[in-house]
């Protein structure tokens, strides 16, 4: 695929992300993912508005309060009306990768 979109974004995990063990919450995990995802397939020449179809993730590791974390999310694919990123959660300090994802949106057409 020729210059696919690619979205990063850096952010420091606070209290609330957090799960009773005091590590990064996977709920929360799985919705920055398809936040971010979400993002990088709409910018990617998306002009009406995606419907989440399909959101797979894979936790590799966790993170704490107050540790920066990096989301990086890659356009994988397009084909007609459906959409494909990659994403990944990886702790800034040692790029250690947290979670790894593949989110598939399907465009909605307008009325």
């Amino acid at each position: 695929m020729e210059d696919s979109a690619i979205l990063r974004v850096t952010t420091y995990l606070e209290e609330l992300s957090n799960g009773e063990d005091g590590t990064f919450h996977t709920g929360v995990i799985a919705a920055l993912m398809e936040l971010i995802g979400a993002t990088a397939i709409y910018s990617d020449g998306g002009s009406h508005s995606h419907a989440s179809i399909d959101l797979n993730y894979s936790l590799d590791s966790t993170a704490k309060n107050k540790e920066e974390v990096k989301i990086e999310a890659r356009v994988a694919g397009k084909k007609e009306d459906l959409n494909s990123a990659v994403i990944e959660i990886r702790r800034e300090y040692d790029e250690e990768l947290i979670a790894m994802g593949r989110l598939r949106m399907v465009q909605l057409k307008p009325q």
